[in-house]
């Protein structure tokens, strides 16, 4: 895990890990500081895997093996990302200025997207027997546009593949505290992977204190607190596997524990407010 020279002081709520996901559903990648720009997290599902036949997303909750799908970053400015997998051969992915548009679906939005495709023209074929399914990838390029639930966002605020908001923030005594509400005491802890957040925190007052905050700020960046996050079957994949967990953790213990009357909760949804960079080891001030 990347480390920060940062020093919080003690009984301080501070960022204890910051990620960024470039496909969706993708391997997470660990970040020693993070861009936030009019998006989000810079560079945070920008890519996503859709259906040929129809543009539709394709997730870890049906293809569980895309956890495992590892992207690196550093031909991003050139709009390219290497992808490799466990039984896929590297890929350069490359999403051209004058690319090939299509029409993609996530959770009923329409969204216009570039199709990515490398030198040889064979990364969509290789997607797709590794997955499969007739797949492509896409890219959410400077042409794409999808405003954010205005019930919770203004108009003009936008996110790119992300399943409805920005950007999402987990507390380490939340996750405390839903481990030691397993049945069985024996069982390995979950690790935070499985919530798939971008920003997590450590140092809080208590477990679950995120569902109150209304505002906090990190390093000057201000974000709103607009929504707990309702939890599915992908909370089951195992981030290192790709496999499903038999005991169908945490939902189990969330249905439990944590039901509420839209679904079972954990974690907060987040819009940036502004833009900067913020780090590990930064404190996180609570503003409302």
């Amino acid at each position: 895990m990347p480390k920060s020279n940062f020093q919080h002081r003690s009984g301080q709520t501070y960022v204890s890990a910051l990620n960024v996901y470039p496909v969706k559903s993708g391997a997470a990648i660990a970040l020693p500081s993070a861009e936030i720009d009019a998006l989000g997290f810079a560079h945070d599902r920008r890519f996503m895997v859709v259906t040929q036949e129809n543009g539709q997303f394709v997730s870890g909750r049906e293809h569980g093996k895309l956890v495992r799908l590892v992207s690196d970053l550093s031909q991003i400015e050139q709009r390219n990302v290497l992808l490799s997998a466990p039984g896929l051969a590297l890929q350069t992915a490359h999403a051209a200025v004058d690319a090939e548009r299509k029409q993609v679906t996530v959770w009923g939005q329409e969204i216009s997207a570039a199709i990515c495709q490398n030198s040889h023209g064979t990364l969509n074929q290789a997607l797709s027997d590794w997955l499969g399914e007739a797949v492509q990838l896409v890219y959410f390029d400077t042409l794409s546009e999808r405003q954010l639930d205005p019930r919770y966002a203004q108009i003009g605020q936008q996110t790119a593949f992300s399943d409805g908001f920005p950007i999402l923030l987990t507390n380490e005594a939340s996750l405390a505290q839903l481990n030691a509400w397993r049945a069985n005491p024996e069982a390995p802890a979950l690790p935070m992977s499985r919530f798939r957040s971008n920003l997590v925190i450590s140092g809080a007052s208590e477990a679950f204190a995120e569902d109150g905050w209304k505002a906090i700020a990190i390093n000057g960046v201000r974000f709103e607190l607009v929504k707990p996050c309702v939890r599915c079957v992908f909370t089951t994949v195992d981030a290192e596997t790709g496999e499903r967990d038999p005991t169908q953790e945490p939902l189990q213990v969330l249905k439990a524990r944590r039901r509420s009357e839209k679904g079972v909760l954990f974690g907060v949804n987040l819009i940036a407010a502004g833009q900067g960079r913020i780090e590990l080891g930064q404190t996180v001030e609570l503003l409302d």
